[in-house]
This record gives C-alpha cells, sequence and structure tokens, in this order.
C-alpha cells in the first residue's frame, strides 16, 4: 500500500489539518502507465526525495537529481551518460507541495515515434492525391471540348498543346482589331463633327473660342455673328434629303452649317451659322422649299436667331417646341418659334430667384427640403399658366446648375449622365416627367455628396443639432453659437463649410424658411405671427428674407399655394 499526506491549509497559509490518501501498489504502478510501449522511467521528487519512481532504464537517481535541482519550472533536455547513452528528460514543477515529476525516455525511442507519425502522414497524402488526380482529370476532359470549339472559333492551332495560350492570342488579336476599328471610327471627320454638334447644343464649351477652336480643328467655320437651330423631319434615305441640304451649306450661300441625325426622334438636326440674319433666313427659305419638293409633309421648325453660343441649350428648346406645334400651326411653311404663343415672358426674374432658393436647398442636402421645392416649382408653374416650353426652359436651367454641381466630382464622367440629355429634355411631354428627372438628379447628388464628405467632425456635427433644435429662436446668431463652442465666428463658417459644404448661416435661413413655408400653407397664422415663430423679431426682416429665399413675399406665396390647391 502506498501512502500520501497532503497538508491543507486555510488561505494559503495556515494548515488546519492534513488529508491521508491510501493507494493500492498495484494500482499506484498503474498511474505511471503510458500508450507508448517502449521503455522509460518515470518519477515523482519531493526536493532530493524520490517519493515515487518506475524505472525501467538502469539510470542512476543522482543524474536525474543533478538535473532537476536547478530548475524552478518545466524542463525539456537531453541528456548522455557515461557509457555513450542518450535519452530525454522532461520534468514538470507542480503547483502544490513542491513535487516535481520527471519521464525519462530513450532518445532512439522519440526518433521512432517521430518516423512513424510521418509515415502515416504521408500516407493520408498518398492516399488523398488518388481521388484528387481522378477528379482533375475528369473536369480536365470536361473542359477540353469546349476549350477546343474557342479554340477553333477564334482561328487558333487545334493541335497545339496549350488551348489557352491559343485562345488568348485569338482574344488579344479581337482585342487589337476591335481598337482600330475604334479608332478609324473616331478619326472620322463626320462622326467627329456630329459629335461636335451634340456637345454644341448641349452647351459643352464654356468660352465661345473654346468652340471656335474645337470647330476650326475639324474644318468647321462658325465663327460668325449669328446662328439658329432648325430642326427637320427625316426622309427617306432615298431621298438623299441630307446630302443635298449639306450642299448648299457653303460661303457661296453665305451660310456655313452642320446637323445630325437624331435616331430616336427621326429628325434632321442643323445649327446653321452667317453673318447677315437675312442670310440665314433664304437659306432656310430654300431648304423648305427643297424639303417640300421631295415630300409635301415634310416639317421644319427653326428656333429665334441667337448670337450668344452659351444659348444653344434654349435655341434647341425653342425648335423643338416649334417642331411640337406641327398640328397646330400645320406643315406648310416653316415652323418658327417667334410664331408660337409661350406664356414664359415673365419667367426669367421668377427663374432667377428660384434657382438660388434650390441653391441653398440644394448644399443643405436635405433630401426632404429639397424634393419639397421640385414640388413647389410644379405648383407655382401650374398655378402661373406657363408653357410647355416655359418648364423646359426653367428645367433645364435647374439641371444645369445640379449637372455643374454633380460633375464637379472628379471621378464622375459625362457619359455616366445618362438620364439627363437635352434632346430627352425634348421629348418630354407632361410636366410630371420633367420633375422626375429632377428628383432622380437631386438624389444622385445627395448620394454623391454623401460619398465625398470627409471625415466627420463631431463638433460640426454637434452644431448642426443645436442650429435645428434653436433655429426658432430670434436670439441665435452664428456668433452666439461660436461663442458657446468656443470658437471665433468666422472659424465656425470655414469649419462648418468644409464639412458640409454650406454656411451655417444658410443652413439657418433654410430651417426657418421651410417652416414658414409649412406655417403658411397650413395655418391661418399672420403673417407677423409666423415671422416670430421661425426666429424673427419684427414682420419687416421676416418679408425681407422670405423674398430673398423665394422671389416672392409670403403673401403671394401663401396665395399661389391655396391657389393650387383648390384647383
Amino acid at each position: 500500500m502506498v501512502t500520501i499526506i497532503i497538508p491543507l491549509r486555510l488561505g494559503g497559509r495556515f494548515i488546519v489539518g492534513n488529508a491521508v490518501f491510501i493507494i493500492n501498489d498495484v494500482a499506484y504502478q498503474k498511474m505511471f502507465t503510458d500508450e507508448i510501449s517502449q521503455e522509460r522511467n518515470m518519477y515523482i521528487f519531493s526536493g532530493k526525495t524520490v517519493i515515487s519512481a518506475k524505472r525501467a532504464i538502469n539510470i542512476p537517481d543522482e543524474v536525474i537529481l543533478k538535473e532537476i535541482l536547478e530548475t524552478e519550472d518545466s524542463i525539456i533536455r537531453d541528456i548522455v551518460l557515461q557509457d555513450g547513452s542518450k535519452y530525454i528528460l522532461f520534468a514538470q514543477r507542480g503547483k502544490l507541495l513542491n513535487l516535481c515529476y520527471v519521464s525519462v525516455i530513450p532518445h532512439e525511442t522519440v526518433q521512432m515515434q517521430t518516423a512513424r507519425s510521418r509515415l502515416a502522414f504521408s500516407l493520408f497524402l498518398l492516399m488523398l492525391s488518388v481521388p484528387c488526380g481522378l477528379l482533375t482529370v475528369y473536369f480536365a476532359n470536361r473542359h477540353v471540348k469546349p476549350i477546343r470549339e474557342i479554340q477553333k472559333s477564334i482561328g487558333g492551332d487545334i493541335t497545339a498543346e496549350d488551348g489557352f495560350s491559343a485562345i488568348k492570342k485569338g482574344i488579344e488579336t479581337l482585342k487589337g482589331e476591335n481598337k482600330a476599328l475604334h479608332t478609324r471610327l473616331d478619326e472620322s471627320m463626320g462622326v467627329c463633327r456630329a459629335d461636335f454638334v451634340k456637345r454644341f447644343v448641349k452647351c459643352r464649351f464654356p468660352a465661345r473660342r473654346q468652340a471656335v477652336d474645337t470647330a476650326s480643328a475639324l474644318g468647321m467655320d462658325i465663327d460668325m455673328a449669328f446662328y439658329c437651330i432648325s430642326i427637320t423631319s427625316a426622309l427617306p434615305p432615298e431621298k438623299r434629303a441630307l446630302e443635298h441640304l449639306n450642299s448648299t451649306l457653303n460661303y457661296k450661300s453665305g451660310v456655313t452649317g452642320y446637323g445630325t441625325e437624331i435616331f430616336d426622334h427621326e429628325q434632321y438636326l442643323f445649327i446653321l451659322f452667317a453673318n447677315e440674319r437675312n442670310k440665314l433666313e433664304s437659306w432656310l427659305d430654300n431648304a423648305k422649299a427643297f424639303l417640300s419638293s421631295l415630300d409635301n409633309e415634310a416639317v421644319m421648325a427653326v428656333s429665334n436667331i441667337h448670337v450668344d453660343f452659351s444659348e444653344a441649350t434654349n435655341a434647341y428648346l425653342e425648335a423643338s417646341t416649334a417642331y411640337d406645334n406641327r398640328f397646330v400651326m400645320g406643315d406648310e411653311n416653316i415652323l418658327r418659334f417667334s410664331d408660337v404663343s409661350s406664356a414664359a415672358k415673365d419667367i426669367e426674374p421668377f427663374t432667377e430667384n428660384y434657382l438660388e432658393g434650390f441653391r441653398r436647398a440644394l448644399y443643405a442636402g436635405d433630401a426632404k427640403a429639397l424634393h419639397d421645392r421640385i414640388n413647389e416649382l410644379f405648383r407655382i408653374l401650374k398655378t402661373k399658366k406657363f408653357s410647355l416650353f416655359a418648364f423646359r426652359i426653367i428645367y433645364n436651367e435647374i439641371v444645369s446648375m445640379l449637372l455643374n454641381k454633380y460633375l464637379s466630382y472628379g471621378d464622375v464622367s459625362e457619359n455616366s449622365i445618362r438620364y439627363y440629355d437635352i434632346f430627352e429634355l425634348s421629348r418630354c411631354r407632361k410636366v410630371s416627367d420633367l420633375t422626375e428627372i429632377l428628383q432622380q438628379l437631386c438624389n444622385d447628388i445627395l448620394r454623391r455628396e454623401e460619398q465625398n464628405m470627409p471625415n466627420e467632425n463631431p463638433v460640426i456635427g454637434r452644431i448642426t443639432d443645436y442650429i435645428r433644435e434653436n433655429y426658432t429662436d430670434p436670439g441665435l446668431s452664428i456668433g452666439t453659437i461660436a461663442e458657446i463652442y468656443g470658437m471665433s465666428a468666422a472659424a465656425l463658417s470655414q469649419k462648418y463649410k468644409e464639412q458640409t459644404g454650406r454656411y451655417p448661416s444658410e443652413y439657418l435661413m433654410l430651417l426657418r424658411m421651410e417652416k414658414a413655408k409649412e406655417l403658411l400653407s397650413k395655418t391661418d397664422m399672420s403673417i407677423q405671427e409666423i415671422g416670430t415663430s421661425v426666429g424673427y423679431y419684427d414682420a419687416s426682416s421676416f418679408i425681407r428674407r422670405f423674398k430673398q429665399h423665394m422671389g416672392m413675399t409670403p403673401a403671394k406665396y401663401r396665395m399661389l399655394v391655396k391657389n393650387a390647391s383648390t384647383k
């Protein structure tokens, strides 16, 4: 029997008793057994005393004791006896009773066990490689036929060992041919001139000189005093109408012009240039007579005569409006925009005031406020009974402003803006169609604004929340806010502008104006009461700010909104 006594401590300091364990000698020796069948020695030391041991190898206890006396933790160490035999010693200090557990294994036993493990792993890899190889062959055979077919279709050598190389070579050949084809198309003068016409109509040239120089490089002479835009109905190709009209545009007639076909509309678009107005009128009369001789139902619509190249978009809308009136005005004569009655004579001051307010709403980044302004425009213009042309002019001005904002992002190309185009705008037949274009563009700009916003400064966020919660306070000013957040008014305005794209004063006024419009449209409060409710000391200051923001007085806005709601 083996007796083991373990002292019991209280709090790890005071001995309060002993625990005695009496273990059968056979059971005790079984505790030293191991799954490795080779011989080994195992010991339990308490200081220099061997408490228990299982000795299968003749190694003096003094040798083991010498190796473990100086260690305070676990060790793994090689030992060599005088006869040259090598062993590996494993020792581990126990946490209780200062016991040390030791195992001594012959060196060749460890090497043998390692070799067995490596052999087993190698056999496993070998067995795994067989099904993997079979799967590889199976899938390779499945894809050989398609690869051969592709190789054959691109003209590769079917007998080539590397089918993928042949396919790659064929694709590179196709890419080269495609690139060469595009190069020839780009170099085609006709294609380049047609592209110039569309860009000119879209006002893609910031300065007149840039447009003139670009046209000159294409062999086009547009540096003349006057121009107009003409739209004609497309005639069958066999009548060669476009070819004949182009032949009459020369220095002899005093008129130069360049055109393109608008396939979606089945129309021809011409931009005509001359140094004399009467030359343009004369050419148009002759062109109409020629088209009528080919087809008595041929339509020709003409814009007003313009001087400023930046008005090319408006000129196109004028010609398009005249063309749209062909069912009312007939097609016997030239359809001139000057003969079309447009109730848009008073739209210019309205557009200028509205654009400024719209710009503030855009830079405020408030999607709801922005869409409210679009719907508000819809109601006001309907109340004023503007024509579809007036709508197109106003919307074109607004969309142009939005596009300038959209194109200011470096990673946006003009070709990516497919939902707005001046030719697409002319196809809109309902005011609701134009409203949808604006809302779509505004949504994309707001999303782009969020993507390009710099890392948010938490102070700016708190300032925004403070303005939103206190904008109805007449005493609220940028100076007051700056003092609360420990900075100067100039520094606050600059940081706020960098973070949000607008000044805090603009955001404050936008909140007040949006609330004022809500009260004007939904309540019967007086103008003075509304002004006080949105943060103004007196009615005159409120009226002045509202007119600056909306282009009309609060009373007139209330009347327009109520008239629109009753219709």
